[in-house]
């Protein structure tokens, strides 16, 4: 009976530290019950799509192989509340007084705070955390996995830059996932009542033209976004057909966001060479 007892107890520890097996579990369980905070995350499941993803980069292959390997992004934000420099201080004391954790970067002003850090094991990188906080805003968010670190300082960048909005770039992702690889002139094609969209050229320098292939009028929200989920421009609510400018986009591959006005979205890859 005592060794059930013991087995159960181990088991039970290791279900402990599996379920707080990233910083925000670990250290701000306290914030996620309270209603002062946003809770957003995105699952592995969302980045194993990414190996659809056929680059002529090695850049961009690199990146698309270092998103493959995410386990999951979580986060937590406070916007429009002047408790955000003492919940950033709060949380400051936590991370940095956990010896599991290294400092990557800090910086300190009057209006903004940040800090990066790392979590390693072995020599590999578990989990890249980022926090920060202005006059009115705080965040903080996790992504865990088996991590390159450049690829995943790139992406902490954005998420920073973009706040909880970027997790709503990768919401239902898993359901609507971004339609890769036209196999001729016209683009790719979705048959689906009004997302039956035709975008080409593709690959494209220029622009490429989003057109209704039923002939809809209906009105469309447009997203146009980074592979890592960066918004290139702002959204648009556009009539099809549309053209998409990509005369001051960077070579690289790029997803457009198509939604209707149900809210039903469809994602489709660009590439400009």
């Amino acid at each position: 009976m005592k060794q059930i007892l013991t087995c159960c107890l181990l088991l039970l520890s290791v279900g402990i530290m599996s379920a707080q097996s990233n910083v925000i579990d670990k250290h701000f369980q306290d914030y996620k019950q309270d209603h002062r905070f946003t809770k957003v995350s995105v699952a592995g499941k969302t980045f194993e799509l990414f190996n659809e993803v056929e680059t002529k980069s090695t850049t961009e292959q690199e990146l698309v192989e270092s998103i493959q390997k995410i386990e999951g992004i979580r986060g937590l934000f406070m916007e429009k509340s002047e408790e955000a420099p003492a919940t950033y201080r709060q949380g400051h004391l936590k991370i940095t007084n956990d010896a599991d954790y290294e400092e990557l970067m800090s910086v300190q002003n009057s209006e903004h705070n940040g800090i990066v850090m790392i979590k390693e094991s072995a020599g590999t990188i578990e989990e890249l955390v980022a926090m920060f906080s202005d006059l009115d805003k705080f965040g903080i968010f996790t992504i865990y996995g088996d991590l390159e670190l450049q690829a995943m300082r790139d992406l902490a960048t954005v998420i920073e830059e973009n706040g909880e909005a970027w997790f709503k770039t990768f919401e239902k992702l898993d359901t609507n996932p971004i339609i890769f690889g036209a196999e001729n002139s016209k683009g790719e094609t979705l048959s689906n009542e009004d997302l039956a969209i035709s975008i080409y050229p593709n690959p494209a320098t220029d622009f490429v033209m989003l057109k209704s292939l039923n002939d809809s009028d209906a009105n469309f929200t447009i997203g146009f976004y980074s592979l890592l989920g960066d918004q290139i421009q702002a959204d648009k609510k556009v009539q099809l057909p549309y053209q998409l400018e990509l005369k001051d986009v960077p070579q690289g591959s790029y997803f457009v966001r198509i939604t209707n006005a149900a809210g039903e979205f469809r994602n489709y890859k660009i590439v400009k060479p």
